[in-house]
């Protein structure tokens, strides 16, 4: 059942609960009760409009617009950041993710304070320079020491994997 419909059982609810209550007040009113009374009780037409739930119209969602020039990824912001920087011949191109990889912790890692694992994740085409061979923790250290860096990927890597 959708967020709707509960609301929408909610509201026939309250309004059965209203509809018994003003009934039950007309018999209390009427007390002691005849049959003529009860009868009249039993039968009166409530008014339940101000009961009503008016639901608004779903928002159409809003165009997606990078407050950003050039937009962070694209080919003119590689450019941009990447080509006249000294280390640009240090980048290598970012590959796909393939693998996933799973790791197991027990205990909370310090760099886990600033930064979220996202497992089998990749931030194509954002890398600053690539380090080998780096610990989780070098890497955010290594991050926090870097202004222009807001995120990194890390992998185990060895001899199969180059």
């Amino acid at each position: 059942t959708s967020s709707k419909q509960k609301v929408e059982q909610q509201e026939q609810d309250l309004r059965e609960m209203f509809i018994q209550h003003t009934r039950l007040d007309c018999k209390i009113a009427a007390w002691p009760l005849t049959t003529s009374s009860k009868s009249a009780c039993d039968s009166m037409a409530v008014d339940t409009s101000h009961l009503g739930v008016t639901f608004p119209t779903k928002p159409v969602p809003l165009a997606c617009t990078h407050p950003v020039v050039p937009v962070p990824g694209g080919s003119d912001w590689v450019a941009a950041e990447y080509s006249n920087k000294s280390w640009a011949a240090l980048v290598e191109p970012v590959k796909p993710c393939t693998t996933t990889t799973t790791t197991t912790t027990t205990a909370t890692q310090a760099w886990q304070a600033n930064y979220n694992e996202l497992l089998g994740k990749c931030i194509g085409g954002h890398n600053i320079h690539p380090f080998h061979p780096l610990t989780l923790q070098g890497c955010a250290d290594l991050c926090d020491q870097t202004p222009e860096c807001l995120s990194f990927e890390y992998s185990h890597w060895d001899a199969t994997n180059k």
